[in-house]
């Protein structure tokens, strides 16, 4: 099995097929962002940005996602060294060039703080009456395995990429395959998705409807359910 970051990165040819106007739907997505603060320069050096971008989204999901304003004081500094020691061990097991990338931090932790306190100003400003879960799961199907995704706000999906770049097919591929996981499942209730990007200041929400008609020309119930019947049928694309 994989998981879904390898699939939505995978099967071009079954990509290209279910999603064929994937491109340019991206190219119109990325022209139309919407900033909801200014862009935000880290001040750390590049080999530590995963790390950071990592530990804000941390932060956010484990500390203040869910949280009453009132109820921040009781956050205790033993919360944060634990989210950060976690998180490093983490990021090290991602990729074989960082086995050698030291702890986290004051800066990092700094840094981080910043990156997750625009996180919940986003999620205070335009999601401020619904629910927020952190990192909902989502049942495994087929060759994908169980996962979780970033935060579900009532019923949109968002996915966080705090990444010095546009966002890419791949990003809404992957919130796909979470949508088509939760199709087959029936987990939670998703009518929307949004990528948010905390250093650039952007954000992108659409309604999942309307995200399949833009990258498919198709309703999002025959999308949702081709993904799953690729996943349980793999017809060997490449």
């Amino acid at each position: 099995m994989i998981n879904e970051r390898k699939f939505a990165s995978s099967y071009s040819s079954f990509w290209r097929l279910t999603l064929p106007l994937s491109e340019s739907y991206v190219r119109s997505v990325n022209s139309r962002l919407t900033s909801f603060v200014p862009p935000y320069q880290l001040s750390i050096p590049p080999e530590r940005k995963a790390l950071v971008s990592e530990l804000s989204f941390r932060y956010f999901s484990d500390l203040y996602a869910g949280r009453k304003e009132r109820e921040t004081q009781l956050i205790r500094p033993e919360d944060f060294e634990e989210i950060a020691l976690g998180t490093w061990q983490y990021v090290r097991t991602l990729s074989g060039s960082l086995v050698d990338l030291a702890p986290p931090t004051m800066e990092d932790h700094k840094e981080a703080l910043i990156l997750a306190e625009r996180i919940k100003l986003y999620f205070k400003q335009h999601e401020p009456w619904q629910p927020l879960r952190s990192r909902p799961k989502f049942a495994g199907c087929g060759i994908v395995e169980s996962c979780e995704g970033d935060i579900l706000a009532g019923s949109v999906l968002y996915e966080i990429k705090n990444v010095e770049r546009d966002f890419r097919g791949v990003d809404l591929r992957q919130l796909l395959t979470y949508c088509a996981l939760n199709y087959a499942a029936g987990s939670h209730s998703i009518d929307a998705v949004g990528l948010l990007n905390a250093r650039s200041g952007m954000y992108f929400r659409i309604s999942l409807s309307a995200l399949c008609l833009g990258m498919a020309g198709a309703p999002a119930p025959e999308i949702l359910s081709e993904i799953v019947r690729f996943m349980s049928d793999d017809q060997g694309y490449n």
